[in-house]
Parts: C-alpha cells; sequence; structure tokens
C-alpha cells in the first residue's frame, strides 16, 4: 500500500502503529485516531477503533496523519494450571480443540483473528460448564477450517480412537464453522461402531468479543452430553439469533446456510435432533432445558461397545456443481482424471444433453452419481424425460444426500472396496442416516 498524504508517505510499515487523522472537508471535517489495518485499496486508510468497529476513510477527505503509538499484538497466557474438583455425579467430557473463529482472538496489529484459544482457555472463559461435566481438554490443532483436510479428519478419529479407553460419556470437538459440515460426516462414516455422542462445535464470533456464540454452543453440547441417551455425530450450534436456543444437529444432514448469522446452521431435510432452551433469566446457564425431536427415538441409545474406527479414506473423488454452458472440456477430463464424481444438477436432478455424451464416454471407468443444488428437497429422476436420459447414461440418484456428505462418503466408501458394483450399492445404503425415507418440510 502506498499513499501520500501532505507529503508524508504512508506504507505498509504503518501496518499496527496507532495513528491520528484530520479530516479537510465536510464529507470528513474532525479527527479520528486507530490502529491502521491492512486493506488493498489504495486509495483508502482503515483503522481499527478503540471501540473495535472499523472505520475506512478515502484519502482525498484526509488532510494529515501523525503516528502516535504502535498496537501490541495480543498476547494472553493460558489459565491451564487452574485446578478443578472432578464430580464423580457427572459425566466425563473430552473437548479437543482444531483451531477456528471459537478458539480465536483478534489481533489488534492486523485486526483480524487468529488462532490463540487453547483448550483450556475456552473452558477456563466459562468456568460454569464445569457444573455440567468432568472436562479434559486435548488441543489437538489450530487450524482455520478451510485448510483441514482427509489426513486431519485421519488423525481427529486416532486421536478419538486413543481417547476412547477412557471412559468417556462423551466428547465435544471445536473447530471452525466453514467445514464443520465435512467434518462432521468424515466422523460419521469413520467412527464405525460409537457408543456415545461425539459432537462438533464452532462459533460465527471469536470467542473473546462480547456477541460471541461460542460459551452457548458449549453449553448446549454437554448439555445434550448428560441429558440424552443416544451415541452418534451431532454438531451442536444457535437456533436461533439470540442465545436462547441450541439446536443439535444431525451430523450426515447439517449445513451452514449464512456467512455470519448466528443460527446459519440448519437441519437439511430433517428437523434437528433436539433443541436445548437455555435458562438466562435465572443467570443459571447450566439449567436447561432439552427437547427431543422425533428424529432422535431412531438413533442408536448409548452403550458399552468398543469404539471401530475406519482409518482408510480413498482419493479420486469430484465433486461439481451444474451451470449452464459448462465448459465438456473440463467436464470430460474430471470424469477422464477421476473414480467417482458427485454432480449437483439442476432442480430434480438434472445437466445439459452436451454433458451427457460425455458421461455415457466415460460409464464404464467412472461412477458418477447425482444430487441437487437446491439443499432442500430430493433428487427424483423420473419426474422428466432428462432424468430418465441420464439414468440410462448411468448417472446414480443419491436421493436427498447432500452433496458435501455424499464427497466425504465416496471418499469413505473408496477406502473399503474398488469394484463399481460394491462402490454403488454401499453409496446407496444408508449408514449414518445420510439418506432419508421421505423428505420433510422444514423451515
Amino acid at each position: 500500500m502506498f499513499l501520500l498524504i501532505n507529503g508524508d508517505h504512508l506504507t505498509k510499515d504503518y501496518i499496527g502503529k496507532v495513528v491520528e487523522i484530520k479530516g479537510k472537508n465536510d464529507v470528513f471535517s474532525g479527527k479520528v485516531d486507530g490502529c491502521v489495518l491492512p486493506n488493498e485499496n489504495k486509495g483508502l486508510v482503515v483503522l481499527k477503533l478503540k471501540s473495535g468497529y472499523n472505520v475506512a476513510i478515502k484519502q482525498e477527505n484526509i488532510d494529515s496523519i501523525k503516528v502516535i503509538g504502535t498496537a501490541e499484538k495480543t498476547q494472553q497466557k493460558s489459565k491451564s494450571n487452574l485446578e478443578y474438583k472432578s464430580n464423580a455425579g457427572l459425566p466425563k467430557v473430552g473437548i479437543i480443540t482444531l483451531g477456528g473463529t471459537i478458539a480465536s482472538r483478534v489481533d489488534y496489529k492486523t485486526g483480524g483473528v487468529s488462532s490463540q484459544f487453547t483448550a483450556e482457555d475456552l473452558i477456563n472463559a466459562i468456568p460454569e460448564i464445569r457444573d455440567l461435566a468432568n472436562i479434559e481438554c486435548t488441543s489437538l490443532m489450530s487450524k482455520f477450517s478451510e485448510n483441514i483436510n482427509k489426513e486431519d479428519w485421519i488423525t481427529i478419529v486416532k486421536k478419538l480412537d486413543f481417547l476412547s479407553n477412557g471412559k468417556y460419556d462423551g466428547f465435544i470437538i471445536t473447530q471452525g464453522t466453514d467445514t464443520i459440515h465435512y467434518v462432521a460426516s468424515a466422523l460419521s462414516f469413520m467412527l464405525e461402531k460409537l457408543g456415545v455422542p461425539v459432537i462438533i462445535v464452532g462459533s460465527q464470533r471469536s470467542s473473546d468479543r462480547p456477541s460471541s456464540d461460542a460459551a452457548y454452543n458449549l453449553l448446549g453440547a454437554l448439555t445434550f452430553i448428560k441429558e440424552s441417551k443416544k451415541a452418534g455425530v451431532f454438531v451442536a450450534m444457535h437456533h436461533t439469533t439470540d442465545d436462547k436456543v441450541i439446536a443439535i444437529h444431525l451430523g450426515t444432514k447439517v449445513r451452514k446456510l449464512h456467512t455470519s448469522r448466528r443460527d446459519a446452521f440448519k437441519s437439511i431435510n430433517v428437523s434437528p435432533v433436539a433443541l436445548v432452551h437455555l435458562d438466562l433469566r435465572q443467570h443459571n446457564i447450566c439449567k436447561n432445558e432439552i427437547v427431543f425431536n422425533p428424529l432422535y427415538y431412531d438413533l442408536k441409545d448409548l452403550n458399552k461397545e468398543k469404539l471401530k474406527v475406519s482409518t482408510k479414506l480413498g482419493s479420486g473423488v469430484s465433486l461439481l456443481k451444474f451451470y449452464p454452458s459448462f465448459d465438456t472440456s473440463l467436464f470430460e477430463y474430471v470424469l477422464k482424471t477421476s473414480k467417482i464424481v458427485i454432480i449437483e444438477g439442476t432442480g430434480f436432478g438434472h445437466l445439459s444433453d452436451s454433458l451427457l455424451e460425455i458421461v455415457r464416454k466415460y460409464k464404464n471407468k467412472t461412477i458418477v452419481f447425482m444430487t441437487s443444488q437446491c439443499i432442500f428437497g430430493r433428487v427424483n429422476m423420473d419426474v422428466y424425460t432428462q432424468g430418465r436420459i441420464e439414468k440410462e447414461a448411468g448417472i446414480i440418484s443419491l436421493e436427498d444426500m447432500l452433496s458435501e456428505t455424499a464427497y466425504v462418503k465416496a471418499l469413505y466408501v473408496l477406502g473399503k472396496t474398488s469394484k463399481p458394483e460394491e462402490i454403488k450399492k454401499l453409496m446407496l445404503e444408508n449408514m449414518k442416516g445420510e439418506i432419508s425415507d421421505r423428505t420433510l418440510f422444514t423451515e
């Protein structure tokens, strides 16, 4: 960044400096001070104010700028040395942190957030949750969710397998929200025999912000572990924009539907497994009511069965979203180089005639499955003639399975077999609730 203000050069060296800026016209006539943040627009100066908000000022409206200090990078030591007495009447819960917004705090030197919270930091920030469970913490990795890959899924599963000998009543995994549904699906399939609940928790706001949803999502997850009698992989996130209700979603039927809202996660084509109503009026955040929905009663009961895991995932799976005028050469390259292709078709599961010719060409090499980019609803290739033609070309409907779940399941299935007929059979088998018998209308 290179700005010229009254003969003074404002370069990238100013990032992290606290400056005072004075305006020179009716648009900006006063003065303001804050920390200079990096930005790509050379016509703007972006400041982090003391209030925590950011402000962008056009260069043309600035009269002068003066350095008045330096913002120090946030550093806080973990209070992991705090000791808590175990309560024999409470469940034993292991919390594993992977990083992400829930384990982040604002870095006022850059204006962004970075993963700086340990598992202990999260618990010490809300010590009341120790009234719900005896908690043991493990910081497994510190990654934002877009960097968590299938090798990391295997690492998580191995850690759960190792910890399962510790007689835990449940586990909570905290991570960034953007790829929670991928991790939830992966653990659903890879934890093949599971006797306790494993709940993935994230937050839309970093844990050091007053508006953070991290604490309440953790409370919801712990309440479910304490009160439920079911095993499986779930996701716990805000059901509403306020802090009153936390939804417990089935791991294979949940998706992030908004970039920033606290209630961004929704169960797709099913209702949430449960809703945890937090009692905020009594100032007792551990006095909560849980309402179990019909799906809950179809789940596997808690048991003492030894955890059985699968740590082998295949490769060669591609996920494509169909759109008008899709490049046929690109489509052919994907089919030529993939073992399985998941296509997000339009509506009931459609794609263009130009791509169907390529599907026919590679019918004996690449298995093609169809999901819908509509998110809600299910694929039905018998409604329109186009769908029937697609079936004849060899495309297989995945009913109401989510595209991301289908991608993860395909990796899991390829870790089991390379035989085409077995792959097709396993992909159509409802293993972990990923396919609904019927699609419910959900708001």
